[in-house]
């Protein structure tokens, strides 16, 4: 049935990842600042709930994930995070100080990745964003849910192309 001292495959293929962040965030606007609604950049007052209030927070954050691998073609993974997740899809930070309330944990990610060829790959799920990002686009803390198809092809050391495509 099975060799002693020995584990299956999908538990000797398991990468652990996790990250523990504790950090001060101070938020500071100048004397005068106009809010969005004075600006009539928004119609709602509690769209952006503070433009004057200077505000001192101490955060902190917990990320704890799994992924193995549970054939040649196929990963599976999740990823446990602390933050409101219904608040905030970016920030995974809790701010400390809650009147001794409990921090919530969510599910940041839960996903099946297939890998049929070397220049594709399917995934669906709650999935890492897959798509090319900088600051402006796409933050790379953004989970995303439902399928995506990622075709990359290398030409040679110097040149390559990739085509990324989701739902």
């Amino acid at each position: 049935w099975a060799a002693p001292s020995t584990m299956p495959n999908w538990i000797e293929g398991m990468k652990w990842e996790s990250d523990l962040r504790i950090r001060a965030q101070q938020d500071r606007f100048p004397d005068g600042n106009f809010t969005p609604l004075q600006l009539g950049l928004v119609e709602d007052p509690i769209a952006i709930s503070n433009t004057q209030e200077n505000n001192d927070r101490y955060r902190v954050r917990l990320r704890i994930g799994v992924e193995t691998k549970l054939s040649d073609m196929t990963t599976a993974g999740f990823r446990l995070a602390t933050g409101s997740i219904a608040n905030n899809p970016l920030s995974t930070n809790q701010t400390l100080g809650n009147n001794f309330d409990r921090y919530a944990i969510g599910v940041d990610r839960a996903y099946i990745k297939l890998h049929p060829t070397q220049w594709l790959t399917l995934s669906g799920g709650r999935i890492a964003n897959p798509f090319f990002g900088t600051d402006l686009v796409w933050h790379p803390d953004l989970n995303f849910d439902g399928a995506v198809a990622s075709l990359k092809r290398a030409f040679n050391s110097a040149a390559s192309a990739y085509v990324t495509v989701g739902a």
